[in-house]
């Protein structure tokens, strides 16, 4: 294997692989000896030259390859003390202070923590997270989305040590949880549900969650993996590969949910049939940008006043065809959102859909005025950043904006 093999998406997937095991050996002792036959490859390459050599030239990627040194050294003990010295070898502070973001920070200090190393980066690090507003404040649900969920679940995985100890969590940041698990089963996401069930159980005693393990399960394929939305029957089969991340997250919610219940797992691990599997849908493409010049252009200098009651009618059935969640919504139309999807929520719409279905309603006139102003706040802040090079949507934006129907 040549160095240029070791591709940053390559060791992704094994450190997550690496990191699910470790924390299901955790709780379930026999895992552990079992699975180090499977993992054998993955040590012989970590103890190479060329895997040090891609370290030291990859130092911006500690947080990926220090990350696999750390779980494998808590499968094979003997590697524990040569790669707690290599680590330790490492600049660790400068390259912690030089992350961009606090829970970048944390991720890279949680490394450290778990490579038997500590230092003042490191602490500062921990001391920054426990000043956290997740845990001293509750959050409204309109503040919930993906990215909040995920730093939500992850400064409990920090925090707690890995379920170590339930000290640093309050009863605001535990109502922050509750919020964020009712709304990650309420857009039906799997994935985060599965974060949320270990998020609970690191956080706090007798944490439950028959009805979250229950969604988790009903998303299980034949061959065991778990997809994270909703199935749908109309879409083809796709790879195992696609469903890897949150397979290996639901194994580690069933895992500690087991656990918790004191129920022993025996665990398959030949792993599932990559044949199975359904297509994530499609990205947006050309024909959402050219639907959206077009719409933008038909009502270029058309005001309110223009439009027949025939095209106001035409355009407000339109609109509500295309179906799929915004961002930027009001609090009350957020909320509908997701109720009306239950149990099956569509997919967010993309930026060109999600301006065309605006666009309709507004000519329409059924647009909600909260949801509007939101959203314009929003673009006009994309807008200011200027395009880069040929970017015909940032273009298509300017226009938007310019619309009478909007501007007004």
């Amino acid at each position: 294997m040549a160095e240029g093999d070791l591709s940053p998406s390559a060791l992704k997937a094994v450190a997550e692989h690496l990191g699910v095991l470790r924390e299901v050996a955790r709780r379930h002792p026999a895992l552990r000896r079992s699975v180090q036959p499977h993992i054998e490859d993955v040590r012989r390459l970590a103890t190479s030259a060329l895997f040090y050599s891609f370290c030291l030239r990859n130092p911006k990627l500690f947080r990926l390859w220090g990350s696999l040194l750390a779980d494998l050294a808590f499968f094979f003990g003997e590697l524990s003390a040569p790669h707690t010295r290599f680590v330790g070898a490492l600049p660790l502070e400068e390259m912690i202070e030089a992350e961009s973001a606090d829970f970048r920070r944390l991720d890279a200090a949680d490394v450290c923590g778990r490579n038997s190393l500590w230092n003042r980066a490191a602490e500062r690090a921990f001391e920054q997270a426990t000043r956290s507003a997740l845990l001293n404040r509750s959050f409204g649900v309109w503040w919930f989305d993906t990215g909040f969920v995920y730093h939500l679940t992850h400064l409990t995985f920090y925090l707690s040590r890995w379920g170590g100890t339930r000290e640093p969590f309050t009863c605001q940041f535990r109502t922050n949880l509750e919020r964020a698990t009712r709304w990650s089963m309420a857009v039906a996401d799997a994935d985060l549900v599965a974060e949320c069930v270990v998020a609970a159980s690191y956080s706090q005693p007798d944490a439950g969650g028959d009805d979250l393990i229950d969604l988790i399960l009903a998303r299980q394929l034949d061959g065991g993996a778990i997809q994270r939305g909703p199935s749908c029957d109309h879409d083809p089969v796709t790879e195992f590969e696609q469903f890897r991340h949150t397979t290996l997250v639901g194994l580690w919610a069933l895992s500690q949910y087991a656990s918790d219940h004191g129920v022993e797992l025996t665990l398959d691990l030949e792993g599932p049939d990559p044949r199975l599997a359904a297509r994530e849908p499609p990205a947006p493409d050309a024909e959402e940008l050219r639907l959206l010049d077009d719409l933008v252009s038909r009502y270029a200098d058309v005001t309110q006043d223009h439009l027949a009651d025939a095209e106001r009618t035409l355009a407000w059935q339109v609109s509500r065809r295309i179906q799929g969640r915004r961002p930027f919504r009001c609090d009350q139309h957020h909320l509908e959102d997701l109720h009306d999807g239950l149990p099956d929520v569509p997919a967010e719409l993309s930026l060109p859909r999600a301006l065309t279905k605006t666009l309709l309603e507004l000519a329409g006139g059924h647009a909600c005025g909260a949801c509007s102003s939101r959203l314009l706040d929003a673009l006009r802040a994309i807008a200011g950043t200027g395009p880069s090079g040929d970017d015909q949507l940032h273009r298509l934006l300017g226009r938007f904006l310019a619309l009478p129907l909007v501007a007004n």
